[in-house]
């Protein structure tokens, strides 16, 4: 602190004397921007540190954190819209698969499958409790144009599954939604250059309710980062969370409460 001190000091006096016998005017650095269109460009190549998060919000495991690859390599029509295909190779021996993308015309950025491994955690649990939520597949990842605060929902899955308690049949009503939110724009640094980006906030919940009370519960966050100019996402962070089953239904079902991992990743490298 006292070094810094030092230098600032240095600074101004150095700054005094340089006005007293020059009339130039200070450089202005220029004005951030946060462009909502994306710039998909063939054979550009990321490269992402991947950590898992354990069940303390925002802690990593202990360990090394693995690296993963995106490359955009083609476009074409997936399901009904025009995507850029993302192929995605990771260090730790994960099986490389494709991520796609799609912007509309009012500037809305669409993913396949952002949520899967959601989707398939809960209905671990659903396939106890006589349910499956359907994979969404095509979701609004963000509203690119957007103001903060805007808001849109992203999922909704309802059903009504009975269970049998004291011979008594239980209606238990389940909801699965993903409601999402535009946070406030910001900027990221790889190396010495600094993009402004979007960043948009997604609340996973997971209901289900019956005249016993709650007998299931579940909240996690994501939230992602955009860049326009990389036409990519440059952070995905997903928070730690926890599947809270009542007691009751753990006992008829067999299925307990879950903590469950989260996940960060973060680009390191752009090319």
């Amino acid at each position: 602190m006292q070094r810094i001190a030092r230098y600032a000091a240095a600074a101004l006096v150095a700054a005094g004397l340089f006005s007293s016998c020059s009339s130039s005017t200070p450089n202005t650095p220029p004005q951030q921007t946060y462009p909502s269109q994306m710039t998909f460009t063939q054979g550009e190549s990321s490269t992402f540190q991947h950590s898992t998060l354990d069940t303390l919000p925002g802690e990593p495991t202990t360990g090394t954190p693995s690296t993963i690859t995106s490359t955009l390599v083609f476009s074409g029509m997936v399901d009904g819209r025009s995507a850029q295909y993302e192929r995605n190779v990771y260090s730790d021996g994960t099986p490389t698969d494709t991520g796609y993308f799609s912007q509309d015309a009012s500037m809305n950025l669409w993913q396949k499958g952002f949520i899967s491994s959601t989707i398939n955690t809960l209905n671990s649990f659903g396939s106890q409790a006589g349910f499956q939520a359907p994979d969404p597949g095509w979701m609004m990842l963000a509203e690119m144009s957007a103001a903060k605060g805007a808001s849109w929902n992203a999922y909704k899955w309802d059903t009504t599954q009975t269970i049998s308690y004291n011979g008594l049949p239980v209606a238990i009503q389940i909801e699965v939604a993903d409601n999402a939110t535009m946070m406030a724009d910001t900027t990221f640094t790889i190396g010495s250059k600094t993009y402004g980006v979007k960043h948009a906030q997604h609340v996973f919940t997971l209901t289900a309710n019956s005249q016993l009370g709650s007998m299931a519960s579940y909240t996690g966050y994501f939230d992602t980062y955009i860049s326009g100019d990389l036409g990519t996402t440059v952070k995905n962070d997903r928070h730690p969370s926890q599947l809270t089953i009542n007691p009751l239904v753990s006992s008829l079902i067999g299925y307990g409460s879950q903590k469950l991992s989260g996940s960060l990743d973060v680009m390191v490298s752009h090319q």
